[in-house]
């Protein structure tokens, strides 16, 4: 491997690890607004819990952006090495995703709840 080889191949890990730790931040901080709002619901204030949730799903989009700009990259024949790293940043978007829509749900379920007692 040349000099040039291994300088491209050390720029595109450089590249993908900003591509993933972009993902963990953004999915990350969707979790803590989606949290925040499931505090919120506990206090009954369902508006304030809705509009936590909205910038949780504005996390999420730029989380999606990263994911999607890998996609595109290996859908064009760019290898994107499996990795620990990779995984880790995968889990935490899935996991973001689903608590997020749990938690919006629930915003539903107990103002409604609320609103027949």
């Amino acid at each position: 491997m040349s000099g040039s080889d291994s300088l491209k191949s050390s720029e595109e890990q450089a590249v993908l690890e900003e591509a993933l730790f972009s993902i963990i931040s953004h999915a990350g901080n969707a979790r803590a607004k989606a949290y925040e709002a499931l505090d919120l619901i506990a206090e009954g204030k369902y508006d304030e819990a809705r509009s936590k949730i909205e910038e949780a799903h504005d996390e999420l989009t730029e989380a999606h952006k990263a994911h999607a700009d890998l996609i595109r990259k290996e859908a064009s024949g760019e290898r994107i090495p499996a990795s620990m790293l990779l995984m880790h940043s995968l889990d935490i978007l899935m996991t973001a995703i689903s608590e997020s829509d749990l938690i919006e749900r629930l915003i539903s379920i107990f103002e409604a709840k609320e609103k027949k007692v």
